[in-house]
C-alpha cells in the first residue's frame, strides 16, 4: 500500500503541471502576502496544477553571491524529482535570482513569469520564448496631477524612500516622469535612518505634500522597523496630506494618507496567474505579451481626505475605489429611520381614516356622543402609548444587561446598534463602533472567511457557531463565540458575541494535560513492552544458539574430514542451510525491534487505514506473551474498511485491553483461556470486538471502570488510567465509541469507528 502511495505521488508529478512561486520577500510583508495568495487563488481554479511555494526573504537576507548560492543549492535540492514547468517571481530579487540561474538543471524546462517588478529596462531583454508577466510600473504624473486637486497651491512634494534597490529604481522612475514639472519643488528623501527623514520634515512646506515610495526597510537606531511603526513616525511628524502608490497602505485610518494611483497586489497576482493557465491552455508564451500598469487602480481613503476639508466629488475622479468610507448619520441608521417614517406615516394615515369613518358615522349622532367618542379614543391612545414606552423601556433594560454582547450591523457589516456588554468586552466607545465595521474589527487572516459567514446569513437567515479572533481596543485580540440572524427587515443582521478567550485557554490546557497523561500512560506500558520483546526473542535466540552448536560440533566431529571433497561439500550445503535459518531469525528480530519502534512513535496526524491492520500490530507485540501464558486466541474478520484515526492509539487501546485480559486470567486462576477478537459492520460503523472469558467485572463497579483512577488491581499494579485514557483516546481523539459488557463466563469490549466506505 505504501508504495501504491509513492507511485500515485511520484506520477501526480510527473503527469501534472508543477508551478514554483518564488517570492522575493517574507510571507509577513501585507504586499507579498496579498499577491502571493492572489496567484495561488487563481492556480486553483486548474485541479491539474500543483502549486510550490518559496520565499526569499531578501530584506531580511541581503542577496549576495553566498546567500544566492545556498538557495540555489536547497532549491536544487528540495525539487530534484519534481519538473518544473512554470516559475512565478514576485518583485525584483526574485526573477534577478532566475535570471542568474535559468541555466541550472531545476529551471531548464521552465517557463517564467513575473508579477511586480521594477526593472522597466528588462522589457528590452528579456527572452520573450522564455519570459512574460507584468511590470510594476508606477504612474508618478497621476499621482501629481491628484496632489495638484488635493493642494491647489501645491509647491513642493516630498517623496520618501528607504535606501534600498527598490527605492533607487522608482524614485530614479519618478525624476525622470517629473523632470518637466518646472512649477514644483521634488525633495526626494532616500535614507536607511528613519530619524534622517524625520529631521529633514521639521520644517516642512505648508503648500506640500508627501509620497511614500518604498518604507517598508527602515531602521531606527541601526535595528530594521517595520512599515506601519515607520508610518507612525512620519505622520506623528507631517501634518500635511500623503499619497502612496501601494495598495494595501490607502485603508490605514490613523495616518494622512488619502489615496493614489495604486500598483494592486491583488490584481497584479490575479493578472499573471491567469496568464500561466492561459498558457497551460495552449497559448504561446510568446504570443501573452507584457503588461506594465494594467494591476494599476486609483484609491481614495474618504475619511482621511475629509479630515483635509475635502469631499471626493472636489477632486473630480474618474471612478476611483472608495476605501474607508465616511457614512452619514442617515446611511448608519437607514434602516431606523426608514421604519419610524414608514410608521409615523401609517400613524397618520391610520389616524386620518378612523377620524374619517367617524366623522361618517357621527354625522347622525349626537354632539355629546362624539365627545364621549373622542374621549374614549384618547384614553385608549394614552394606554397604547404607555404600553408602547414600557415595552420599550424593558427591551432596552434587557439589551444593555445581558452577560453577552449584543450589536446590529447593515449588510455591509457598519454597526447600527451596541449593547452594553459588547462595549466592555471590546473596550471601544459607541462612538467609536460607529466610525469601523464588524469585518475592520476581524484580523486579517479571518476576514474572507468572516464576508463568506455574511454572505450565508442573507441567504439562509442564520449561522451559528462562528468562532474568531475579534480585534480590541488594547490592539489586542480576544477569541469570540458569535450567532448571526438576519433581521425581518432582510438589511440588518443581529450579532451575539461571547467572549471565549479564557474557555479556549483552558481547552487547550486540558488537551495539553491529556497528551501528557497519554505519553505517561504510554511510558508506564514500557516496561510489559520489554517483557514482551524478551519473550518474542527467546525462541529465536534458542535457534540461532543452537544453529552454532550444531556447526561448531559438525567442525569437531574427527569423522568429518574436510579435506575430502563429497565431505566438505556435504558441511558447506549443512552450514549453508543453518546460515538460512540465523538470518530468518535475525530478521525476525529486527523486525520485532521495528514493531516497538513504531509503537512508541507518536501520531502526528489522523490516516486511513484498513481496520484489521492496527489489530495485527497490537497482536505482533503481545503474541510471544499469549503463546507463553498457554492464552487461545482466535480472530475472525468480516470486514477490511477503512477508517480515520490516530493508528498507534488504537494499538495502544488494544494493547491494554488484551493485557488486562491477561492479568484478570492469572487473578481469577481460569483455565482453557480464551481470547477473541472479531470485527462486523454496523450501520455505517466499524466494530472491533475483543471477547475474553476470564469471569467477566463485577456488575457493582463495572459502570465506573472508564472513570479515571478507578483501578480493580492493587496499587502497586495499576495506575487506573489505562481504562479511563483508553475511552479519552478513542472517543475524544479518534471520534469513536468504546463500551463494555458481561457475557456469559467473559467481557466483551466493543470499539466503533465511522466507516469510510
Amino acid at each position: 500500500m505504501k508504495v501504491l502511495a509513492c507511485l500515485l505521488l511520484i506520477s501526480t508529478f510527473i503527469f501534472g503541471k508543477n508551478v514554483l512561486i518564488l517570492n522575493s520577500y517574507s510571507p509577513t510583508s501585507v504586499w507579498t502576502q496579498e499577491q502571493s495568495s492572489a496567484i495561488i487563488d487563481t492556480l486553483k481554479t486548474d485541479k491539474s496544477i500543483n502549486i510550490f511555494v518559496e520565499f526569499m526573504d531578501t530584506k531580511t537576507f541581503k542577496p549576495n553571491n553566498e546567500m544566492q548560492n545556498n538557495l540555489l543549492n536547497y532549491y536544487s535540492n528540495k525539487y530534484k524529482d519534481i519538473a518544473l514547468d512554470v516559475v512565478i517571481t514576485t518583485d525584483d530579487n526574485a526573477i534577478n535570482f532566475i535570471l542568474r540561474n535559468q541555466n541550472q538543471k531545476i529551471f531548464k524546462n521552465a517557463k517564467f513569469f513575473f508579477s511586480g517588478v521594477n526593472n522597466l529596462a528588462l522589457a528590452k531583454t528579456l527572452d520573450k520564448n522564455m519570459f512574460t508577466g507584468l511590470f510594476e510600473e508606477k504612474n508618478p504624473i497621476a499621482n501629481l496631477n491628484l496632489a495638484r486637486k488635493i493642494k491647489k497651491n501645491l509647491k513642493t512634494v516630498y517623496l520618501i524612500g528607504d535606501n534600498t534597490i527598490t527605492s533607487h529604481k522608482i524614485i530614479e522612475d519618478y525624476k525622470q516622469k517629473y523632470a518637466t514639472q518646472k512649477d514644483i519643488n521634488f525633495i526626494y528623501l532616500d535614507y536607511t535612518d528613519i530619524d534622517k527623514v524625520i529631521k529633514k520634515l521639521d520644517h516642512y512646506e505648508k503648500n506640500s505634500i508627501l509620497m511614500l515610495m518604498v518604507f517598508a526597510a527602515f531602521q531606527k537606531n541601526k535595528k530594521r522597523i517595520n512599515n506601519m511603526l515607520a508610518l507612525e513616525y512620519i505622520t506623528n511628524k507631517y501634518k500635511n496630506p500623503m499619497i502612496t502608490h501601494d495598495s494595501i497602505y490607502t485603508n490605514l485610518p490613523k495616518t494622512n494618507i488619502i489615496g493614489g494611483d495604486c500598483v494592486d497586489s491583488k490584481t497584479s497576482g490575479e493578472i499573471v496567474a491567469r496568464d500561466v493557465i492561459r498558457y497551460f491552455n495552449g497559448t504561446k508564451i510568446k504570443n501573452i505579451k507584457f503588461k506594465y500598469t494594467e494591476g494599476n487602480n486609483l484609491y481614495i481613503n474618504e475619511k482621511n481626505l475629509n479630515r483635509f476639508g475635502l469631499k471626493i466629488d472636489d477632486l473630480n475622479l474618474d471612478n476611483p475605489i472608495i476605501v474607508n468610507k465616511n457614512n452619514s448619520f442617515y446611511i448608519i441608521h437607514e434602516a431606523w429611520i426608514n421604519g419610524l417614517i414608514f410608521l409615523f406615516i401609517a400613524i397618520i394615515v391610520f389616524i386620518f381614516i378612523f377620524f374619517k369613518i367617524q366623522q361618517n358615522r357621527a354625522l347622525n349622532l349626537s354632539n355629546k356622543r362624539i365627545q364621549d367618542l373622542n374621549n374614549s379614543l384618547e384614553s385608549r391612545v394614552s394606554k397604547q402609548v404607555e404600553e408602547i414606552k414600557k415595552t420599550t423601556m424593558l427591551f432596552e433594560k434587557i439589551f444593555n444587561t445581558v452577560k453577552n454582547g449584543i450589536a446590529i450591523i447593515d449588510l455591509n457589516s457598519n454597526f447600527l446598534l451596541i449593547n452594553s456588554a459588547y462595549k466592555k468586552i471590546t473596550g471601544f466607545s459607541k462612538e467609536e463602533f460607529f466610525q469601523t465595521s464588524s469585518i475592520k474589527l476581524t484580523t486579517t487572516r479571518s476576514r474572507e472567511k468572516s464576508l463568506k459567514i455574511l454572505n450565508i446569513v442573507q441567504e439562509k437567515g442564520f449561522f451559528y457557531g462562528y468562532e474568531k479572533q475579534h480585534i480590541v481596543k488594547s490592539g489586542g485580540t480576544i477569541d469570540v463565540l458569535m450567532d448571526f440572524a438576519l433581521m425581518p427587515d432582510k438589511k440588518s443582521i443581529l450579532i451575539v458575541v461571547k467572549d471565549i478567550t479564557v474557555e479556549k485557554r483552558l481547552r487547550k490546557e486540558k488537551k495539553i494535560r491529556e497528551e501528557q497523561l497519554l505519553q505517561q500512560v504510554r511510558l508506564a506500558q514500557m516496561g510489559e513492552m520489554i517483557s514482551m520483546i524478551a519473550h518474542q526473542w527467546r525462541q529465536p535466540l534458542g535457534a540461532i544458539g543452537s544453529a552454532i552448536i550444531g556447526m561448531k560440533l559438525q567442525l569437531k566431529n574427527k569423522k568429518n574430514d574436510l579435506s575430502k571433497d563429497k565431505i566438505s561439500n556435504d558441511y558447506i550445503q549443512y552450514a549453508d542451510r543453518r546460515f538460512d535459518e540465523i538470518g530468518e531469525y535475525v530478521h525476525f528480530l529486527s523486525a520485532t525491534i521495528d514493531d516497538f519502534r513504531d509503537f512508541f512513535k507518536p501520531d502526528k496526524e489522523k490516516e486511513s487505514t484498513d481496520i484489521t491492520i492496527p489489530i495485527e500490530k497490537a497482536l505482533q507485540i503481545t503474541l510471544a506473551s499469549i503463546k507463553n501464558k498457554n492464552i487461545k486466541l482466535t480472530t475472525d474478520y468480516h470486514i477490511n474498511d477503512s477508517v480515520l484515526i490516530y493508528k498507534n492509539e488504537l494499538i495502544q487501546v488494544l494493547l491494554n485491553i488484551l493485557k488486562n485480559a491477561e492479568d484478570n486470567f492469572v487473578h481469577n486462576k481460569i483455565k482453557n483461556c480464551e481470547i477473541k477478537i472479531t470485527t462486523k459492520k454496523e450501520n455505517d460503523n466499524c466494530i472491533i470486538s475483543v471477547y475474553d472469558n476470564g469471569g467477566g467485572i463485577k456488575s457493582e463497579i463495572l459502570p465506573f471502570i472508564f472513570d479515571p483512577y478507578f483501578s480493580t488491581k492493587s496499587r502497586k499494579n495499576g495506575t487506573g488510567l489505562g481504562l479511563y485514557m483508553s475511552k479519552l483516546i478513542i472517543e475524544e481523539h479518534n471520534n469513536g465509541k468504546i463500551s463494555v459488557q458481561n457475557i456469559d463466563d467473559g467481557t466483551e469490549f466493543k470499539i466503533s469507528f465511522k466507516s469510510l466506505a
